[in-house]
């Protein structure tokens, strides 16, 4: 078991539903710049927490008290599978309409010898569309991140996915923390 503790399990859900920001206002009423994910760093109030983020898989995602300066005290411990992708965390916000471009980031690291990946994907009529993927090339903490143009229409949700990566033989964690999604224009 990881050195870096993991702390409890996060809750699985088996049906897809989209979780979307819990800010209090319209995405459209946010100013640009404003981080649009309702729980950037798995927590609330000093505990771990998996609100706005649901998880899928098993094993399941957990809590790790390993994270970067500045990310509080948890960070998304997430097992590398096989076949890839059966364990993910993913939260979804609801896209403004028109064309915009949107910044993504994670702080993220991997321990072991296969890396996870950072998915952003738009969801439109049942459909998910990738738009971006950064794999984790780090086994320090380190921040990735990128831009995206997205033209939306009424009803399309963005969705940042975070995965444990996979293979056959090796097992190991990716770990993400301070999650961003921002509206750039």
């Amino acid at each position: 078991m990881n050195k870096s503790a993991i702390v409890t399990p996060l809750i699985y859900f088996s049906a897809f539903t989209i979780s979307c920001t819990d800010k209090g206002v319209p995405i459209e009423s946010t100013p640009i710049g404003s981080n649009l994910v309702s729980n950037p760093s798995f927590e609330s109030n000093g505990q771990p927490s998996s609100s706005g983020w649901l998880g899928f898989g098993n094993p399941m995602a957990t809590f790790s008290i390993d994270v970067p300066q500045g990310g509080g005290s948890y960070s998304a411990s997430i097992p590398s599978t096989w076949p890839a992708g059966l364990v993910r965390l993913q939260t979804g916000i609801p896209a403004i309409e028109g064309t915009h471009i949107y910044r993504f980031g994670v702080w993220a690291k991997y321990a072991g010898p296969v890396s996870g990946e950072i998915h952003f994907s738009v969801l439109r009529a049942g459909a998910i569309t990738l738009r971006k993927t950064i794999t984790i090339t780090d086994t320090v903490w380190s921040e990735y991140s990128t831009l995206d143009t997205v033209a939306s229409v009424p009803g399309d949700t963005l969705l940042l996915r975070l995965f444990g990566g996979g293979d056959p033989v090796s097992v190991g964690d990716s770990y993400f923390d301070l999650c961003t999604l921002e509206r750039v224009n």
